[in-house]
């Protein structure tokens, strides 16, 4: 029975993360074939960043619940797929967590007006303290349910090595 409840509550949470991404959206016609190919790449680039910023918006909305204690809520256990991983989209398994997608979020462009460089770095800060295994292991996988922890390990010792990664290759 909670496991009926968890589930729904992932599937009402996914469902809200794909409403409020559609209703921030804008709508647009399909392309039309006269459209120049620079018209069409401007607008899929357009709607490319609009994508990762409501990724990131979603992905600090989840990171704040979840430190609020909003998140799971009492009672509750997390999944893997609650983690809010950093990536966009959500993801069902920790090969999903490949470097090509984990850098597509967190090397993503800077919205307007800020220093790419400084905004970079201090994502990187703030994700290694999220995802430091020690921190992580004694604040997060005590609410993780037992058949997940393994891959929630796995998957932030991935996210960490990244990160020590592309630190190194800043440095």
């Amino acid at each position: 029975m909670q496991q009926a409840a968890e589930h729904a509550a992932r599937r009402n949470a996914e469902a809200a993360e794909k409403a409020r991404f559609e209703a921030t959206t804008p709508k647009k016609a399909g392309a039309s074939r006269t459209e120049p190919p620079r018209h069409r790449h401007q607008r899929a680039s357009s709607q490319h960043q609009h994508l990762i910023e409501c990724a990131w918006e979603v992905y600090e909305d989840r990171w704040k619940a979840m430190n609020a204690g909003q998140f799971p809520s009492p009672g509750q256990l997390l999944s893997f797929t609650d983690i809010p991983w950093p990536i966009v989209g959500s993801i069902h398994s920790v090969e999903q967590l490949e470097d090509g997608r984990l850098a597509g979020f967190l090397l993503s462009n800077a919205p307007n007006g800020l220093d790419q460089a400084k905004l970079l770095k201090q994502r990187i800060r703030d994700t290694m303290l999220r995802f430091h295994p020690d921190r992580f292991d004694g604040r997060w996988i005590p609410h993780v349910v037992e058949a997940d922890r393994a891959a929630v390990k796995e998957g932030v010792g991935r996210v960490v090595r990244f990160l020590n990664d592309i630190s190194s290759k800043l440095a």
